[in-house]
């Protein structure tokens, strides 16, 4: 079952990398990005039958978006941090993730349009704004 979530994951880290590209931003970190990423990974998932829910660590300085399936974290844009530098793609048990605060959930979404409306109603930047 991982080995397709991997798979998926490096299909979205490829798109949200061009998608960062063509509109000037860093490819490479993706700060920025986790929502919209997280929100297009969590769309494939769901369509090959996953089971999928959009997590959110949000605090008073910054917020993360990062998707958890089968109780695995499962990030796209983990090379934001400095920790994960070296890891495009984070996949770890919930458990071991929780190591990291950006991976302590504060809100859960179940679904792409539930996140990006609550992106719109806190007033997050348009151009973090999840695709619904």
């Amino acid at each position: 079952m991982l080995d397709q979530v991997k798979v998926i994951a490096q299909d979205v880290r490829n798109w949200v990398e061009a998608q960062a590209q063509q509109k000037k931003f860093n490819p490479e970190y993706l700060h920025g990005w986790c929502a919209i990423a997280s929100a297009e990974l969590y769309k494939k998932l769901v369509s090959e039958g996953h089971s999928a829910e959009l997590h959110m660590h949000e605090n008073q300085d910054w917020c993360h978006v990062f998707l958890v399936t089968d109780e695995h974290v499962v990030d796209v844009t983990a090379t934001q941090f400095l920790e994960l530098r070296d890891t495009p793609i984070y996949i770890a048990h919930m458990k071991e993730a929780m190591q990291y605060s950006f991976y302590d959930t504060t809100r859960v979404f179940n679904s792409a349009a539930a996140l990006r409306k609550y992106q719109k109603q806190a007033k997050w930047p348009v151009e973090q704004t999840a695709f619904a």
